[in-house]
């Protein structure tokens, strides 16, 4: 279970404690989240970030890009293309774009805007 427990929704993850926690090991709990609750919650709790910046001053475009990543990856080494396309239509950088969409392309077999 992640260190929030399970949860509805992802404006629910966030209280002051886990405010805390994010600040110092935001990588280990965005991992945990992503072994144990799935790419769906991690995919939640990552936008929950993303939607709230100014909670989260440490954690840049650059980690944010990297988690997505993270998420890409499980999303298409499972064969779910269009989970993994709303990964890649909603990259933070978007010099990430053409390199995850090309990888998509190539593993689905199909073309990126029939996925």
């Amino acid at each position: 279970m992640s260190p929030f427990g399970k949860f509805n929704s992802a404006e629910s993850i966030i209280t002051s404690k886990e405010e805390k926690e994010l600040s110092e090991k935001p990588t280990e709990i965005f991992d945990r989240i992503l072994a144990e609750d799935g790419p769906e919650m991690a995919e939640d709790h990552l936008n929950t970030i993303k939607n709230n910046r100014e909670l989260h001053p440490k954690l840049d475009d650059h980690w944010i890009d990297h988690q997505e990543r993270k998420i890409f990856q499980r999303y298409h080494g499972e064969g779910r293309w269009k989970d993994a396309k709303r990964i890649v239509e909603g990259s933070i950088k978007e010099s990430s774009k053409p390199g995850r969409m090309d990888r998509l392309k190539n593993l689905s077999g199909m073309n990126y805007e029939d996925i």
